[in-house]
Parts: C-alpha cells; sequence; structure tokens
C-alpha cells in the first residue's frame, strides 16, 4: 500500500507479441516493476516469465481487455530490446525447431558455472520454464521450452552471414555435452 492507500503497485508496459496454444498470436503488452532509484535497471519479460506464478497478465490490443495466460500454454514471446548481449555468458549461437513448425536462428546468452556452460546445460536449468533467444537484429524470443522439439548448435558466422535463416551445412561443433 502506498501513502495514499493505493493497492497499485507502479508498472511500465512493455509491448509485446505472444504465440499461445491454441490461440494462436496475441499482440498486447506485459506489465513489468519499474526499477528501484538504486537499480540500473528494472524487471525484464523474462523475469516475469520465469518466475514461480503460473498465470501472467497480459493487456491484450484487441479485443482491449486485461487477460489472465497460464504460462504453459505460452509458446513463446517476442519482443524488442532487453537482448543484453552483456549477460557475462558466452554467445552459443543455435537453431531452434518448435512443435508448431517454428525454426527459429539466435544466439543464447547466459552466465554459467565454470564446466557448466554448454548449450546442454543452459537447455536444461530446471529454474527456467522460458529460453532466451536474441535473434539478428536485436529481437529477442522468449520460448517456453516445453515447445522445444529440438535443438542445434550453428557456428556463429551461420547467424552474420544469413540472419535467422542458416543454410546446409552451416550447423556445427560447439560445445553440446562435452
Amino acid at each position: 500500500m502506498d501513502e495514499n492507500g493505493s493497492l497499485q503497485v507502479p508498472k511500465k508496459q512493455m509491448p509485446v507479441t505472444l504465440w499461445v496454444h491454441p490461440e494462436g498470436q496475441v499482440l498486447g503488452a506485459i506489465f513489468l516493476h519499474l526499477p528501484h532509484p538504486d537499480q540500473a535497471a528494472g524487471e525484464q519479460p523474462w523475469d516475469v516469465l520465469n518466475e514461480a506464478a503460473d498465470f501472467i497478465v497480459v493487456k491484450r490490443d484487441s479485443p482491449e481487455e486485461l487477460c489472465f495466460y497460464n504460462k504453459r500454454s505460452i509458446v513463446r514471446v517476442e519482443f524488442w530490446g532487453g537482448g543484453d548481449e552483456s549477460a557475462g555468458g558466452r554467445p552459443l549461437a543455435c537453431r531452434i525447431n518448435l512443435m508448431d513448425g517454428s525454426v527459429l536462428d539466435g544466439q543464447i546468452v547466459k552466465a554459467l558455472p565454470q564446466g557448466r556452460s554448454r548449450l546442454y546445460d543452459y537447455m536444461n536449468d530446471p529454474a527456467e520454464r522460458f529460453l532466451k533467444l536474441c535473434l539478428p537484429g536485436g529481437g529477442v524470443v522468449l520460448l517456453n521450452k516445453n515447445y522445444v522439439v529440438s535443438i542445434l548448435p550453428l557456428q556463429p558466422e551461420a547467424l552474420a552471414a544469413q540472419p535467422g535463416e542458416a543454410g546446409p551445412g552451416q550447423s556445427g561443433s560447439l560445445e553440446l555435452a562435452a
């Protein structure tokens, strides 16, 4: 409760595109906590989707209304920005195949402990329901791991050569499991 007796928590809206099963594409915004004065950054979509709560609030564009979505039914969330490549991790280029037939190429960047920084380790982190994939061009996609069919490693130059679309023979041998 604030000094005026209000129960509202100050938040900002972030425009997103959700892909929800079985509804399909949903345009709208999610709500993120504003940064505290002593913090450099506020809450990110990644934080909201990976917290323990089962539902997320979405302000839909059409029809304009608030809706609560079960995170288990969200296939992916797309937005611009927030692809902070300085997250302290080693970029891992990969191609992700989803159950709906979508194929996305990008980089996973996350700081993991020494000796546990392989693509395999990142995919199997039990604390996170969604994978963060940074796309060429600055977009970010958060992917529900329950809808991922397979993840293939790519050579980083495959992303630079053909953004979003690696050709034959461009997949490589990044550290997967060894």
